[in-house]
C-alpha cells in the first residue's frame, strides 16, 4: 500500500496533512505493540485509552504516516506523515478496508440491527439463501461462517473493523455473493465496517439497553439509523417494523428509500401478519405481501419469532429470490442457538433456554411461554444481569420477568468486576411486593431450585446466557452453560 492511495480513501474526513513523501505503508495498526517500520498508526480516543497519548512510542518505533483527529503537541520527525480526521473510527475502518482491498465491495451485505432479534434474524436470512442455493456468509453473536465449511466462535456482536474486514476478505475468498450480519449500535457508532455500503438493512426494535454507552435513546437510535443513512447503498431496501415506536420513526424519516414495513397491526402495511397461532410444536400464520397471502407453519414459537423470520424472507426477497421459494424454506427455518431452545425434563416439564436480556425481550419470551402453558401448568422464569453493562434496566429487568411469571428466581448472569449481590439489589426494586420472587445468587444452585419445584405441566426459562458456554466474574471466564445445566436433570 501506498501512503498516497490510504490518503485517498480518506480524503472525505481529512483536515489537515503535514508535508510527507509517498512511502510504501507495511501495515495499519492502532495498537502500538503492533507498530513495525513503515507502519501507519491510527489514534483513536476509545473509552479506557486514547491512542493520542501513545504517539511517541508509534514514532519510536519506526510509524512512517499517523493518523490522529485532535492536535499533538509534540515533534513530528522528518518523513512521518500525520493526517488529521474529523473522525478517526471511520478513519480506521477506512484503513482496515484498504488494507484487505475492499472486500465488501464484492458482497452484498445484508444487515440486521435492533436491541433484540438480530442473532436470530441474521441466521434466518442465512438459511433463507442457502436454502435457495446462494452462497452466503453469516457474522453473528454466536458464531461466524466464512463459507469455508465451518463455523467458529464470535467474540463480539460486530467485530471490531479490523476482524471485520479480515472475515469479509475470507468470505469473499471462498466465493460468498453474500453476507448476512449483525450490526450492533455500538458497532456502527463506531463506523466498524468503515465505507462499506449495505444493500439490505433490517431494522426490528428498540428498547432501553446500552445506554451505559449512548447516554440517551435518541443517541441510541441515532446510531442504529445510520445503518439505513451513512451506509446505506444507493438502492439499499430498508426492511421495518412499523410496529414498534421507533421503527414507525425511522420508516417516517426514510421517506426517499425503497422502504418495505412489516405489521402485526396495520393492514395497510407492505407486509401484514394475521392469524397467527402457537404451539409447543411451532407456529402458522398468514403471510400477507403484494396483494397475495400465503400460509406458514413454522418450528419457532413467539411473535418475536414470526416477526424476526418475515423480515428474513424479506431480506431475502430483496435480492431476488422467489417468495414461493422462500416460503417452502421457511418451514425447515431453524431456531439460534440459545433461542427458546428447549428441553423436557422427565416429569414431563420444559425447559426453555434463552438469551432474553433486555426487559422487552424477557416480556417477549415470557408472553410467548405463557401462551403455551396449560391451565394448570406455572411459569418459572430465572434470570439476572450482567455486571458492567447498563445499570438503568436492571429494575425494569425485574419487573419484566415477574409480569408474566408465577415464579421467579434472581440469580447472577456475567458479574465481570461488579459484586453480584449490589446487581441482584439493584433488580429488586423494580419487582412488585406481591410478586413471588426469591433470591438465589448461585446461578447453578438456582437453576437446580427451578428445575426441582417443576410438575408436569410447567414451564422454566432460563434467560440471559442462550448461546454462552462461560460466566465472567472479575475478568476470568470460567466454564459455565445453561445447557448443560439443565441436562444434569435429564
Amino acid at each position: 500500500m501506498k501512503l498516497a492511495d490510504l490518503i485517498r480513501a480518506l480524503s472525505g474526513i481529512i483536515c489537515e496533512i503535514s508535508s510527507h513523501d509517498d512511502p510504501a505503508i507495511t501495515t495499519v495498526t492502532n495498537n502500538t505493540a503492533k507498530v513495525v517500520p513503515g507502519a501507519l498508526f491510527c489514534a483513536i480516543k476509545g473509552a479506557k485509552f486514547d491512542g493520542h497519548e501513545y504517539l511517541k512510542q508509534a514514532v519510536d518505533a519506526g510509524a512512517a504516516a499517523l493518523v490522529i483527529s485532535r492536535d499533538w503537541k509534540g515533534t513530528t520527525p522528518d518523513g512521518v506523515a500525520m493526517i488529521r480526521v474529523n473522525d478517526s473510527y471511520l478513519a480506521w475502518g477506512i484503513l482496515c478496508a484498504e488494507a484487505q482491498e475492499r472486500p465488501s465491495e464484492h458482497l452484498g451485505l445484508l444487515a440486521v440491527t435492533g436491541t433484540n432479534g438480530k442473532t436470530s434474524t441474521a441466521i434466518l436470512t442465512h438459511h433463507f439463501l442457502t436454502s435457495c442455493g446462494r452462497k452466503c456468509g453469516l457474522l453473528t453473536t454466536v458464531f461466524n461462517d466464512v463459507c469455508n465449511g465451518t463455523r467458529t466462535p464470535a467474540v463480539n456482536t460486530m467485530p471490531d473493523a479490523a476482524a471485520l474486514q479480515e472475515l469479509f476478505k475470507q468470505q469473499q475468498q471462498n466465493g460468498a455473493e453474500f453476507v448476512a450480519m449483525e450490526c450492533s449500535s455500538h458497532g456502527l457508532a463506531q463506523s466498524r465496517s468503515g465505507n462499506a455500503k449495505y444493500a439490505c438493512a433490517i431494522f426490528t426494535n428498540l428498547t432501553g439497553d446500552h445506554l451505559d454507552y449512548h447516554g440517551t435513546m435518541e443517541a441510541y437510535y441515532q446510531a442504529k439509523k445510520k445503518l439505513f443513512t451513512d451506509f446505506a447503498a444507493p438502492d439499499q431496501t430498508a426492511i421495518i417494523n412499523v410496529d414498534d415506536e421507533y421503527g414507525k420513526r425511522l420508516y417516517d424519516e426514510l421517506h426517499d428509500s425503497k422502504r418495505v414495513s412489516i405489521s402485526f397491526k396495520e393492514k395497510t402495511a407492505d407486509c401484514f401478519v394475521s392469524n397467527v397461532v402457537m404451539s409447543a410444536a411451532g407456529t402458522t400464520f398468514d403471510l400477507t405481501l403484494d396483494g397475495s397471502t400465503y400460509g406458514l407453519k413454522i418450528r419457532l414459537t413467539g411473535l418475536h419469532n414470526v416477526c424476526n423470520l418475515v423480515c428474513a424472507l424479506l431480506a431475502a426477497r430483496s435480492v431476488g429470490l422467489a417468495v414461493e421459494d422462500l416460503i417452502c424454506a421457511a418451514e425447515t427455518a431453524p431456531p439460534a442457538p440459545g433461542r427458546l431452545e428447549s428441553f423436557q425434563l422427565p416429569n414431563g416439564a420444559h425447559v426453555f433456554v434463552d438469551y432474553a436480556h433486555t426487559d422487552d425481550a424477557i416480556l417477549r419470551v415470557t408472553a410467548a411461554l405463557n401462551a403455551l402453558k396449560t391451565e394448570n401448568g406455572r411459569l418459572i422464569t430465572v434470570f439476572g444481569c450482567g455486571g458492567d453493562r447498563d445499570r438503568t434496566k436492571r429494575p425494569r429487568m425485574g419487573r419484566a420477568a415477574t409480569k408474566n411469571s408465577n415464579h421467579t428466581i434472581v440469580t447472577s448472569d456475567n458479574p465481570r468486576t461488579e459484586d453480584p449481590l449490589q446487581i441482584i439489589a439493584d433488580i429488586l426494586p423494580g419487582i412488585a411486593d406481591d410478586a413471588s420472587c426469591e433470591v438465589e445468587p448461585d446461578r447453578a444452585k438456582a437453576i437446580e431450585k427451578a428445575l426441582a419445584m417443576t410438575e408436569k405441566d410447567d414451564m422454566v426459562l432460563i434467560a440471559g446466557k442462550g448461546h454462552e458456554d462461560y460466566q465472567d466474574i472479575m475478568g476470568v471466564k470460567h466454564h459455565f452453560d445453561d445447557r448443560e445445566e439443565v441436562q444434569k436433570f435429564i
